[in-house]
C-alpha cells in the first residue's frame, strides 16, 4: 500500500468546505421559496457594503491564482 498523498488535514477541508457550501446553498433555497413577503427591501448603502468583501476576494482571487502559476512554472524551470 502506498501512503496517503494528501494530509488528513486537507481532507478533512476538502471534505468540510464543499459541504458547508451545499448546506448554505440549500438553506439560500430554502428561505428564498418560503419567504411570504414579496416587497424585499435593502438600502442601497448596505447593499453596497454587503458585497464588498465577496468583490474584494473575486478580484484578489485571480491575482493569488496568477502567483500561484508563476511560482509552479518557475519550480520547473531550470536556471
Amino acid at each position: 500500500m502506498s501512503p496517503n498523498v494528501i494530509a488528513i488535514g486537507y481532507q478533512v477541508c476538502f471534505i468540510i468546505i464543499p459541504t458547508i457550501s451545499a448546506v448554505g446553498g440549500a438553506f439560500v433555497v430554502y428561505v428564498t421559496i418560503r419567504s411570504k413577503h414579496k416587497d424585499h427591501r435593502i438600502r442601497q448603502d448596505i447593499c453596497c457594503y454587503l458585497q464588498l468583501v465577496p468583490l474584494f476576494g473575486f478580484c484578489l482571487s485571480v491575482t493569488l491564482l496568477l502567483g500561484v502559476a508563476a511560482d509552479r512554472l518557475m519550480s520547473f524551470s531550470k536556471y
